[in-house]
């Protein structure tokens, strides 16, 4: 088993890990987890901004090339 972590902005995601899993085509993913936090930025005691950040582990196996096949 081996595990990959994805942290990124909740808009920019699905972009990331998509991108990954298009390099990763050899893949059998077992199981995800997936948190949301929301991060503030302050400065002199204002709210300056609020950004969601999404955390997602998947475990996954890579599968084995059949060596039969021909």
């Amino acid at each position: 088993m081996k595990i990959k972590t994805f942290v990124q902005k909740a808009n920019n995601i699905d972009e990331h890990v998509n991108n990954w899993l298009d390099k990763h085509q050899n893949i059998k993913i077992t199981n995800c987890h997936m948190n949301s936090q929301w991060i503030t930025n302050e400065k002199d005691c204002l709210i300056v901004t609020k950004t969601c950040m999404v955390t997602m582990v998947l475990e996954y196996e890579e599968e084995k090339k059949d060596q039969d096949a021909r």
